[in-house]
């Protein structure tokens, strides 16, 4: 690490940095613009043809004058431009003519995407469509459909589908939906992401295997090898939490991943090490690397460079091939090939040139946070680990390797820092102690973990069994211990996306200033910091203000937040804050007020200043609400502005009317769709409002 040349940032000498800003920016256009056949088309007759005048020009020029460049570098940067754009929109259905949501189909036949993930009620996978059936005629077919099937808690239906598994399904499919609630997370951007669209849910009886051993030949070897070799630790290992690390640390096996042990790693910000990614493959490049007596300038380089490529992709081959190890194992075979190839090799073009070959593989990676994380840690470490890494000089070896792992992690924290915030929304304060204890158990599981899995049943193995069980105990305690200290985990108000830009320009400015004693960089800091304390000042002056009731979309339960300058109260059937339902659907938006909901209870009792809560009503100032579920008895008469209907409780709207005089109605997801258009009915005549949450987005006043 010592030898990043960190301030050797010139762009002439970087030409695949010069691809892929031009890239990104094709592919952030075709994120930015929604697909239209008419551009689309017009954006591959720009990039054919900036292509084949690129190689025009220079068959006629014979690149023999230096003023040519200009014209050729356009016409390059045009046809990577339009390339970037034209492959974001190139599986869209929009796009793709024969997507099987463009046409009507009884059935769809295609194989299984990507290895099933079973959580406690269902199956999910993707299944990649390659055929649709409509009144006995099978016609060719593509695009991805996300499947959901019950699971059979009589019989385990878990292992019936893998990867690769050829099916017939029943064409019953819908739309992805956006989220429903405010800043809850947004699925349906997140699938379109992984190219799907569209999902659906099935039965049993609905689906039907009629084939296998589709799909890519290498990853499903590479799916099945992992299965057995997880099997293997749980015949090793008893103990369940054991058991779920060492498969998620060794060979990223997240699928029984529970969540007590995913918040540990989470709060202590060290959940990067149950991510198969750059930390495991540098690990097993570094190792390898010293074994191998790595050198620059080795008579043998070449040889040592296949030896070292071929290990890491044996290790991405292990992990089942995920899409961060392989990002990870491109990233460092890209940095093998660029030391043997050439002597003075650009590291930020190596790191451009990897992020390109993937980009142009996939360019949806662009939206996804393991790869903004990766990429953005990367380029921290080798930017400002110098810098961090030059303050110390020590000259005991062990001071000194200590504070090496230190800027390692401050490099990392500091570039991923402003998008951590934005996306996460909290920040671990110990990452700092808990990052620099999780390497060395980290390193001694990963290892010894191998060893594990390559040894036959005998005294060696157990021994080390021994050693790694003890091993990932100790690991558990001392990641419990940092997460139980106050404050572990800072909770940040939501950012918005302005903020982290402004964020990164401060750092930036920062380092200019740091680096080139240029005055002018510290009035960019002052305005970022004016800026940002300006828009949160603003916001704690609305939050005296504010008045608002929310009716979240919570399905089957009652969800209502109240927020005002009495505090922020949610009242609700949720039985505690650890309900799933309330941790997807409601927390993200106390949490981007930088709240905790204070929980009350359907049957309980509130009064505070001008809240009022009881037998089913809310007030607060001029705001009133009152819940009917059909569980009480409605005394003398009340005026409210909302009547609240859940589980069909009402026969008519004119039987309540005498004892309750509403002005507007609203129904959640408990009413049945023939009660809510009943309503609805009844609601015209009556010429009032409503509001329908089944399937729509909160109501929020």
């Amino acid at each position: 690490m010592d030898n990043l040349k960190s301030d050797d940032i010139r762009l002439m000498a970087m030409p695949f940095v010069r691809f892929i800003i031009v890239l990104i920016a094709g592919i952030s256009m075709g994120h930015w613009i929604q697909p239209r056949s008419g551009v689309y088309c017009a954006i591959t007759i720009v990039m054919i043809s900036s292509l084949v005048l690129f190689f025009i020009c220079i068959w006629v020029t014979k690149l023999a004058s230096y003023k040519d460049y200009l014209l050729f570098s356009i016409l390059f940067y045009a046809f990577l431009f339009s390339l970037g754009w034209s492959r974001t929109w190139q599986q869209d259905p929009r796009i793709q003519r024969d997507h099987f949501s463009n046409r009507p189909s009884d059935a769809l036949i295609g194989y299984i995407g990507d290895e099933p993930k079973v959580t406690a009620k269902t199956i999910r996978f993707p299944l990649q469509v390659s055929h649709q059936i409509k009144n006995g005629i099978v016609s060719n077919s593509s695009g991805r459909l996300l499947i959901s099937i019950q699971r059979d808690t009589i019989n385990d239906n878990t292992k019936k589908y893998a990867y690769g598994d050829q099916l017939l399904a029943v064409a019953e499919y819908d739309t992805i939906r956006s989220n429903f609630n405010p800043n809850e997370f947004n699925y349906q951007k997140y699938m379109i992401g992984q190219a799907v669209w569209h999902q659906s849910y099935l039965t049993e009886d609905l689906i039907k295997k009629v084939g296998e051993k589709q799909g890519k030949l290498l990853v499903r070897w590479s799916l099945d090898f992992r299965e057995k070799m997880v099997a293997k630790f749980n015949s090793i290992f008893p103990d369940k939490d054991v058991q779920v690390i060492i498969s998620t640390l060794v060979l990223g096996y997240r699928s029984e991943l529970n969540r007590d042990l995913l918040n540990t790693f989470s709060v202590t910000g060290t959940i990067h090490v149950l991510s198969v990614s750059g930390l495991h493959v540098g690990i097993i490049f570094s190792v390898f690397s010293f074994l191998l007596l790595w050198k620059k300038k080795s008579k043998w380089m070449w040889i040592k460079a296949i030896c070292l490529i071929s290990l890491i992709w044996i290790y991405a081959f292990i992990t089942g091939l995920s899409p961060s190890v392989l990002r990870a194992s491109i990233m460092l075979s890209s940095g093998i090939l660029a030391l043997s190839i050439v002597r003075k090799s650009n590291i930020y073009n190596t790191i451009a040139f990897s992020a390109f070959v993937l980009l142009l593989y996939n360019p949806r990676f662009i939206s996804d946070i393991g790869f903004q994380l990766s990429y953005l840690s990367v380029l921290g470490i080798v930017y400002f680990y110098p810098k961090f890494n030059s303050i110390l000089r020590n000259k005991n070896s062990i001071i000194q390797t200590l504070w090496s792992y230190m800027s390692i992690s401050l490099a990392a924290q500091l570039a991923t820092f402003p998008l951590v915030t934005y996306y996460f929304h909290f920040f671990p304060l110990y990452f700092l102690p808990a990052n620099l204890f999780i390497l060395l158990p980290a390193t001694i599981i990963l290892y010894v973990g191998i060893l594990v899995l390559l040894l036959p049943s005998s005294f060696a193995q157990y021994g080390l069994a021994w050693i790694l069980e003890n091993s990932i105990h100790l690991t558990k305690k001392v990641l419990t211990y940092f997460e139980e200290l106050p404050y572990a985990s800072l909770n940040l108000i939501w950012s918005k996306p302005w903020h982290f830009i402004i964020l990164y320009t401060i750092i930036l400015a920062v380092v200019f200033f740091v680096s080139y004693s240029r005055k002018k960089a510290l009035y960019v800091v002052c305005i970022g910091m004016l800026l940002l304390v300006g828009d949160w000042s603003l916001l704690k002056m609305k939050e005296l203000r504010t008045d608002e009731i929310i009716i979240y979309n919570a399905g089957q339960n009652t969800a209502i937040g109240i927020f005002s300058k009495e505090g922020a109260f949610l009242y609700t059937d949720f039985s505690d804050q650890e309900d799933a339902s309330f941790q997807y659907s409601v927390k993200p938006n106390f949490s981007a007020f930088g709240k905790e909901a204070e929980f009350i209870g359907i049957a309980d009792t509130l009064a505070r200043d001008e809240l009022l809560i009881i037998n089913r009503f809310i007030q607060i100032r001029n705001k009133s609400l009152f819940l009917y579920d059909g569980n009480v008895d409605v005394q003398g008469t009340i005026d409210v502005d909302i009547l609240y209907l859940k589980n069909n409780s009402l026969a008519s709207l004119s039987e309540i009317y005498s004892k309750i005089h509403f002005e507007k109605v609203v129904l959640d997801a408990t009413n049945a769709w023939w009660y809510i258009r009943e309503i609805t009915e009844e609601t015209e005549k009556m010429n009032l409002p409503m509001y329908v949450l089944k399937n729509n987005n909160a109501y929020v006043w």
